[in-house]
């Protein structure tokens, strides 16, 4: 047995455990193959339970379920699942689940809600509610309510000391991110972050610079509005690129199938001191030393997918790629961002300074007067077809629309919901989008899961519903 897990135990569990140890047999010796718990011999469940838990139980049943998540990522190992029950997870002055322990390629570690349960994580003056250290790989987070501090705060308070971010984490705290460091021996890659609801964020909602990277099916809302670094609601930010020789994965970072609003900054960049970002999704300077040298590392080589997104009603462009390279843009539906008059004409889509991106298939709908897309600079390598355009003028900066593109009202199901939740950027019968788009690139179902047919002559319908 090996002992450097066994020490992360309860007392309770350790005594347990110490005396099978000496005197328990099973009849016949464990095996214990690479990437395994050597306390099971293989994939473990360990029981979180903020109401019902305790802080010496041993976590191996619900009745003696741990009490923090952090306990379970404590001694979780490859294969092994940390199950949480319903309760509010709280660590005052610390990220309340810190993860450091990787999995492997063949058993991810999994932190997920049990069935039925909604458990809630929130923050207490933490820069990051829920943090994926540069050992932090090959893991699940799925099925949990991440709660920042927006709702608690006022934009006179995040003003007051929008100066000093470095010393009040409350007004500049993400709520899930994962950041490379170049100095480092381990780098974060292989994440999962599904079916979330992510709110309230002072910062960030999602993101950072993970390779393999996966950020699907989450709901994000009202975040990135009193950070004072510049967020946006999924940024995906100078990512670190952990295997540059594999050339086979299609896709190393994927943005798909998440619904996206509210999102918005109120606060200058410490930086430039004025208001920047506050996108719905954006993917931000993976070109890193190139173009920033402070980022230590060379360019991305991997590609990025933004596919089946709906985004809408957020400060900034609903998607931007800046300084980027290898970035398809798919069947996303968006409306009425750019709201914020800090950064006025950003587009519905914004891009600029890029290599090798091709757009299809999206619904850009802009606000009254504003630009459903934005190309701030030319791009010979990008492909911009089958796309729909609406609201005011498409700014290409000396490019133009791809022949198949078209302008007209895609006819949303309803847009203009008095509750931002209740939005719906489905689309209604005769739609100018539905059959519309192409084949290429197109995810094979929707956001919702749906098969997305194609046309006897092999068109699909525009945008992230396939009907």
């Amino acid at each position: 047995m090996n002992l450097q897990a066994l020490h992360k135990l309860s007392p309770l569990a350790f005594t347990a455990l110490l005396g099978c140890v000496l005197g328990c047999s099973t009849g016949k010796a464990p095996t214990e193959p690479p990437g395994t718990n050597p306390i099971t011999n293989g994939s473990v469940t360990w029981y979180v339970d903020a109401v019902n838990g305790s802080t010496f139980g041993d976590g191996t049943t619900p009745e003696t379920a741990f009490n923090t998540i952090q306990q379970g990522a404590n001694i979780a190992l490859p294969g092994d699942t940390v199950l949480v029950a319903d309760g509010t997870y709280l660590n005052s002055g610390a990220p309340t689940l810190d993860v450091k322990t990787p999995g492997t390629a063949g058993a991810y570690i999994t932190y997920t809600a049990a069935p039925g349960a909604h458990p809630v994580l929130t923050g207490d003056k933490t820069y990051d509610i829920v943090d994926f250290e540069t050992t932090a790989q090959y893991i699940v987070f799925e099925g949990f309510t991440v709660v920042g501090d927006n709702a608690e705060i006022t934009l006179a308070q995040a003003q007051k000391y929008e100066s000093e971010p470095g010393e009040y984490p409350e007004y500049n705290g993400n709520c899930i991110n994962a950041a490379a460091d170049p100095t480092a021996a381990a780098q974060p890659h292989h994440l999962k972050i599904l079916n979330n609801i992510v709110e309230n964020c002072s910062g960030q909602a999602i993101g950072g610079s993970a390779d393999y990277f996966t950020i699907s099916g989450n709901t994000v809302f009202n975040s990135a509005w009193y950070d004072a670094y510049g967020e946006s609601a999924i940024s995906i930010f100078g990512t670190y690129d952990t295997n540059p020789s594999d050339t086979t994965t299609p896709y190393k970072v994927i943005v798909t199938g998440n619904i996206i609003y509210g999102n918005q900054e109120f606060i200058p960049w410490v930086k430039e001191q004025k208001i920047t970002d506050g996108e719905g999704i954006i993917v931000d300077s993976n070109y890193n030393q190139s173009y920033d040298p402070d980022l230590g590392y060379p360019s991305y080589t991997g590609r990025t997918l933004i596919a089946n997104n709906v985004v809408y009603q957020n400060g900034s462009s609903a998607i931007e790629v800046f300084e980027s390279a290898h970035v398809d843009i798919v069947n996303n539906s968006t409306y009425g961002n750019d709201i914020s008059p800090a950064e006025p004409n950003r587009g519905e889509l914004g891009l600029s300074n890029l290599n090798d991106v091709n757009i299809f298939n999206n619904i850009l709908y802009s606000p009254s007067g504003g630009n459903p897309f934005v190309l701030g600079t030319s791009c010979s390598t990008c492909k911009v077809d089958y796309n729909l355009y609406y609201g005011g003028p498409v700014n290409l900066a000396g490019g133009k629309m791809g022949p198949h593109d078209i302008t007209a009202d895609p006819l949303y199901v309803a847009p203009n919901a008095s509750v931002p939740a209740n939005v719906s950027l489905k689309l209604s019968h005769g739609s100018p989008a539905i059959g519309a788009g192409t084949p290429m690139l197109a995810p094979t179902t929707d956001i919702n899961g749906n098969p997305r047919p194609t046309t006897p002559g092999g068109a699909v319908t525009m945008g992230a519903y396939s009907q």
